[in-house]
């Protein structure tokens, strides 16, 4: 635990030199309107943080707490805690991480001293399905069991593949009382006699089960006591017992290239996708499945495997957090979670989908679907090249700060948005085309598209579409960029 003090203004971003441990505190300083200051936090898993940003000195700032990933998407924030201008926010992680926490105030308005506090404490594993406890492969937690009365039950979620053999073991570590092992269906309801694998050490024993699920889901594995007695201290972990597992280490590592079962484990792991691999877990961490290495067009659909095509055939995933193309003409398609698509080196095209996406088409003339959600789409590659961000509908892109899409590198007179499948006037039939203004005021006529500066000096661009002169969708260009119709198909 330390107490930082902030001398050379902190970056409003990622890049940020700082890194807090739980305890530890930052005494900083809001030097002007638009100020915000980026510092890191390793988070691991099983841990709930509280951050709170309180203002310091009587200096009156207003404050304003962010939370960021590492693909810059915002994913939690507070503005005001019950009875003052101070911020705070708590939050519970499943896996180890760096996520960053942003300093600022309220519509980026004030200035002043504050100081950034975090907490961390453990998360105690709960029965039932909605436990925030999660075990990963090869991993290996301790806990302590006991009965008074009624059953203890420590549980835990897993995530295991169709046709593969796991082994749970359960090792009592003080050998003075019995202990039992049990495996359940994620729909489990909480009955003990719900388990679909089982086993009850011998006196002082440490069970063992062995289970071949028969989909790809969720189960939840549980240590409990179940006869009188007093406390266990036990040893929880699980691994793939098939002769075609193979295994990365702790640390960051790069593995791939035989056919079977790969798994991550610990670290920031890249794992080489070839067409012998059947299922890929990324294990605990930021892990990337890379298919640099294939020569043919690769398709990877994460909702509909009948999509999928060359080495994206065939493959199933588990904890994986961003996907990387190849160097020939790709499709990458997401899910409703959090999708990270990297390109390649080619012309492809990556669909975001449902949820906050990061997607960047690298190299190449890439066309860059963000669906639903606050994406963050980069074009990439040779700035001559014509890259295109395309939007189906209004809901693609929200309004304000952390709702809308953001384009980090849009050329103007080379990159387009495409708009025009969306209805520019719901007011009326059929769908119509928006009418460019420019950066003059929208003057409530329906189907007007503008752009404007906001105070960060980023380009908003705006949507009215029912004509009462607020926007009704935004898309965000980092820096300033001076648009034309041009810039749009509308």
């Amino acid at each position: 635990m330390a107490t930082f003090v902030e001398g050379t203004d902190l970056p409003d971003d990622i890049s940020t030199p700082l890194t807090l441990a739980p305890g530890d505190v930052l005494n900083g300083t809001l030097d002007a309107g638009g100020d915000r200051d980026f510092v890191g936090l390793v988070i691991e898993p099983r841990m709930t943080y509280t951050v709170n940003l309180s203002e310091r000195g009587g200096s009156g700032v207003d404050t304003y707490l962010r939370g960021v990933l590492f693909n810059g998407l915002t994913v939690i924030e507070n503005d005001d805690i019950i009875g003052s201008l101070n911020s705070s926010f708590t939050f519970t992680s499943s896996t180890t991480s760096t996520f960053f926490l942003s300093a600022g105030s309220f519509n980026d308005a004030s200035v002043g001293n504050y100081a950034l506090e975090i907490i961390a404490t453990p998360v105690e594993p709960s029965g039932g399905p909605d436990t925030e406890a999660v075990l990963y492969l090869g991993e290996d937690v301790t806990g302590t069991v006991s009965v008074d009365g009624t059953p203890d039950d420590d549980v835990y979620a897993v995530e295991l593949f169709a046709g593969r053999t796991y082994q749970f073991d359960a090792g009592n570590i003080d050998m003075a009382n019995d202990l039992a092992v049990l495996l359940y269906q994620s729909d489990w309801t909480g009955v003990l006699s719900d388990w679909i694998a089982r086993d009850v050490g011998s006196a002082g024993g440490s069970p063992s089960i062995q289970y071949t699920p028969t989909a790809t889901t969720s189960f939840y594995v549980a240590v409990i006591r179940d006869q009188g007695g007093g406390p266990v201290d036990y040893s929880l972990s699980f691994i793939d017992i098939g002769a075609d597992a193979w295994f990365g280490t702790a640390g960051d590592d790069m593995i791939g290239g035989a056919p079977g079962a790969f798994y991550g484990f610990e670290g920031d792991d890249t794992i080489m996708a070839s067409s012998g691999m059947q299922q890929i877990d990324g294990g605990d961490g930021i892990d990337t499945v890379s298919f640099a290495n294939s020569t043919t067009r690769v398709s990877v659909d994460l909702q509909n495997t009948r999509f999928n095509f060359g080495d994206g055939v065939d493959k199933e995933y588990l904890h994986v957090e961003v996907f990387q193309g190849s160097d020939v003409v790709d499709a990458l398609r997401g899910d409703a979670g959090i999708n990270t698509f990297f390109g390649g080196g080619f012309s492809d095209r990556l669909y975001g989908r449902a949820g906050d996406d990061v997607l960047n088409g690298e190299g190449g003339a890439d066309a860059l679907y963000g669906n639903i959600g606050a994406d963050i789409m980069t074009g990439g590659g040779d700035p001559a090249q014509r890259d295109r961000f395309i939007y189906f509908s209004p809901l693609d892109s929200g309004i304000g700060e952390g709702e809308r899409d953001v384009i980090t590198d849009f050329v103007s007179g080379v990159d387009r948005i495409e708009i025009g499948r969306i209805d520019a006037d719901v007011t009326v039939g059929r769908n119509q085309a928006f009418d460019f203004i420019g950066s003059a005021d929208f003057t409530g006529v329906a189907g007007q598209l503008r752009y404007r500066l906001d105070d960060r000096g980023n380009t908003i661009i705006e949507a009215d579409t029912n004509g009462d002169a607020f926007t009704d969708f935004e898309i965000e260009l980092t820096g300033e960029v001076m648009l034309a119709a041009g810039d749009f198909l509308l």
